[in-house]
């Protein structure tokens, strides 16, 4: 995690039988180098209607089972890739993907390298057949082969059809079953049905020790998820995700060069509706424009470093680009942020696993800080960060460049012309600063990056009681009923514009900004996304 790494993509073409192959890299820039090649179709059946999905998959610098709190199973985490696939049926000679309906969703099976999940080493195909977790030691900096099974059958894809296949990883981080501290220093009130212990009362910091330790109101379950003890649990939804049992966390805030493949791939007009197009300001002069927007009508700049451009005169899949692929993604919208998830099969995540993730467990005979205030501790960044000179930043040239802080976290930075915003996500970790110490380099006890500043991540705060599913490939109109997700969220962490008191784990000050659009104050939205196993 020292060394910085670019992220390039690379496409491959291959022939199977009546299958082509396509190759996507979903993984930002400083995923310490993560890479798919090799893609190609293998053993197709055509009695079963199965195809052999193979790919190599590689990273440097992932590290593998790592401990926190005690060098006991309970205690382990690791780097994780979350592997899936999407697939688009192709016509015509060539064979052209059709823009209207774009790329669907592949469920993948055991019988090629990839078994079913084991809970044990946190890998396998998960039992809804979404996608794949790989250890990222596993695949390591050399690479490996690995291969599942996919059913296009049940897909709906004919025998003799002619299909583009994309393999897309993301880099995940295990997040171990403990107990941890929640509320450290009280900061995060009682507003908001926020969780507390009748130990230490209402609005107090609360030890969280049980996956029944939820918000008043919230599924919760004494053994099974068929057992619920809650009036408003749903069937099948199990317990509501309070971080005390393990989950998998997005490592990186969602990337540009991600949002982009992801626009990619959705039929068009959806994708136009998950698109902020500044061009249509700065071009226009629209009286409709947002007021974030009115110094650039009729400039041509890039409005808080949001680089994303949509060119109509490409072929489909190649419309969207970012200029800095691996920029963290800002003016992300709720219903962008939920689209994104659901269609990589994640979810949202609690602000209780938003503590546990940043803060880490709480017992162990080796943790240093267990009711730390940051991420990387308890030393304020405002007391002891320095300033890059104005333009060092990497990543940024030109009419964009700005300051921002060396250490810890990006915070506290001015408009600068409308210039400032997110940087490169895993920045402080990617080594341009050789002389960082661990803790400077800002991520948790667990690796997570970027936690604190940065972006403000929208999470599910204790208001929301229904039990947030995992998505399913798709986007979706509603999903407050067909996923249990909620209709509005406030945000958690802190953001580039923003002073270090909103940095703090427990800091809760956005539980009542629910800003659902991407004008004014979405310049400083970003995104992670969670899933649960079990």
């Amino acid at each position: 995690m020292k060394s910085k790494n670019y992220f390039l993509e690379k496409r491959l073409i291959m022939l199977t039988a009546a299958f082509s192959c396509c190759l996507l890299f979903l993984v930002p820039a400083y995923a310490n180098n993560a890479t798919v090649t090799n893609v190609f179709l293998s053993d197709q059946n055509t009695t079963t209607g199965t195809v052999k999905v193979n790919f190599t998959l590689s990273q440097e610098n992932a590290f593998g089972d790592a401990y926190y709190g005690s060098t006991t199973e309970q205690y382990k985490y690791s780097d994780y890739l979350w592997v899936f696939v999407k697939y688009a049926v192709a016509s015509g000679t060539p064979p052209v993907v059709d823009s209207s309906v774009g790329y669907k969703h592949a469920r993948l099976y055991s019988g090629g390298s990839l078994g079913n999940y084991n809970s044990a080493t946190g890998e396998g195909i998960i039992a809804d057949h979404r996608g794949a977790f790989i250890k990222a030691s596993n695949a390591g900096a050399a690479g490996a082969n690995f291969s599942a099974i996919w059913n296009f059958i049940d897909d709906g894809v004919s025998i003799d059809a002619s299909v583009q296949i994309k393999v897309c990883a993301i880099e995940m981080v295990k997040i171990p079953t403990g107990g941890f501290w929640y509320n450290v220093g009280d900061i995060g009130g009682s507003e908001d049905n926020n969780y507390y212990s009748t130990t230490t009362g209402v609005g107090k910091k609360a030890k969280v020790t049980s996956i029944n330790h939820v918000p008043i109101g919230a599924n919760k379950f004494t053994d099974s998820v068929t057992s619920p003890n809650s009036s408003n649990a749903y069937p099948g939804q199990g317990a509501w995700p309070n971080g005390f049992k393990s989950f998998y966390v997005m490592k990186y805030e969602v990337s540009q060069g991600q949002y982009a493949d992801f626009l990619n791939m959705l039929p068009e007009n959806k994708a136009k509706g998950r698109y902020q197009d500044f061009a249509h300001y700065s071009v226009r002069n629209d009286s409709d424009a947002p007021s974030c927007l009115t110094a650039y009508k009729g400039q041509t700049v890039v409005a808080y470093q949001y680089t994303i451009t949509y060119d109509s005169t490409k072929p489909y899949g190649e419309r969207y680009s970012a200029g800095v692929r691996d920029r963290a993604c800002n003016f992300l919208s709720l219903a962008d942020a939920m689209a994104f998830t659901s269609w990589a099969c994640l979810r949202p995540m609690t602000e209780m696993e938003f503590e546990k993730a940043a803060r880490g467990v709480s017992d162990g005979a080796t943790v240093a800080q267990p009711e730390a205030t940051y991420p990387w501790g308890d030393s304020s960044p405002a007391t002891v960060n320095s300033l890059y000179a104005t333009g060092a930043c990497p990543g940024y040239s030109g009419s964009s460049t700005f300051s921002a802080y060396q250490n810890y976290a990006n915070f506290n930075r001015t408009n600068d012309n409308y210039t400032s915003g997110p940087v490169n996500v895993g920045n402080y970790l990617s080594g341009d600063v050789p002389s960082r110490t661990d803790a400077q380099k800002g991520v948790s006890p667990y690796g997570v990056a970027d936690l604190a500043g940065n972006l403000n991540e929208r999470v599910i705060f204790c208001s929301w009681l229904q039990t947030p599913q995992n998505g399913d490939g798709d986007t979706h109109i509603e999903y407050n009923k067909d996923l249990y997700w909620p209709l509005s969220t406030g945000w958690r962490g802190g953001d580039y514009h923003r002073t270090s008191g909103y940095l703090r784990i427990s800091d809760r000050s956005g539980r009542t900004e629910t800003y659902n659009g991407r004008w004014v104050c979405a310049a400083y939205f970003g995104f992670r996304g969670a899933r649960t196993i079990d």
